[in-house]
């Protein structure tokens, strides 16, 4: 897996305020916003990217993998 592209899954699963190639540059030194750039304007998409990381991760046998990124209000929890 290329450099650039373990690094922005990284900073997307551990830090959850962070989302631009800004900020996960000023995180990571080995990262610079434009590497991250050029990588994700390249030929990928979100499935190919997923499978890669997920094959490289972990032992896949099969089923199904579902992402749910809906973010629920909860007006009356406090901060």
């Amino acid at each position: 897996m290329p450099e650039p592209l373990w690094i922005y899954l990284m900073a997307l699963l551990y830090f959850t305020k962070i989302s631009t190639c800004l900020s996960i540059a000023e995180v990571f030194a080995e990262a610079s916003h434009d590497r991250l750039t050029r990588m994700l304007n390249g030929g990928w998409s979100g499935q190919t990217l997923l499978g890669w990381a997920l094959r490289l991760l972990f032992r896949v046998v099969g089923g199904y993998l579902m992402v749910d990124d809906t973010v629920v209000e909860k007006p009356y929890a406090s901060d």
